[in-house]
């Protein structure tokens, strides 16, 4: 009879440490979610106010996805840009209206690339930069700060 107690209370012990175990596992995992949850909330929040141009200071003008044939065939680039551009309702307009002309020049820009140019990561700002120059020459009311590639791909 008292080895049949002592081995209830040590199976009483051990049921007591795998549920105190299972409670203290359920609480990390939930406070895990819960941090998880608002650090993704927070990051859309601001990615949001990015795309929407809520800055106080820039805008940024979403161009929409590309696919452009390299020079020398055979490859091409899929990417797609954002302009960021100083807070300005004439630059903001001249953009809307132009946004024809400005795709056309992007394209043309990119097309002129080799896979060697658009291929080599020291080479991206090289590229963003021959585009804000080709980008700036047509605009009238100010100029776009900077281009960011929200996808790249090479192929």
């Amino acid at each position: 009879m008292a080895a049949n107690n002592t081995e209830t209370s040590v199976n009483n012990g051990k049921k007591r440490s795998f549920s105190r175990l299972l409670l203290i596992l359920l609480v990390v995992l939930l406070a895990g979610n819960v941090f998880f949850y608002f650090k993704q909330s927070a990051a859309s929040s601001i990615g949001s106010q990015l795309v929407l141009g809520t800055s106080s200071k820039t805008e940024i003008m979403d161009m929409g996805e590309l696919v452009v044939n390299l020079n020398g065939g055979g490859h091409y680039l899929r990417v797609q840009i954002a302009l960021e551009y100083p807070k300005n309702k004439k630059l903001s307009k001249e953009l809307q209206d132009k946004k024809t002309q400005t795709l056309d020049v992007i394209i043309t820009t990119l097309r002129s690339k080799t896979l060697e140019d658009v291929n080599d990561v020291n080479k991206i700002n090289g590229l963003k930069s021959s585009l804000l120059e080709e980008i700036n020459k047509t605009l009238d009311n100010g100029k776009v700060r900077a281009i960011y590639f929200t996808d790249y791909l090479v192929q």
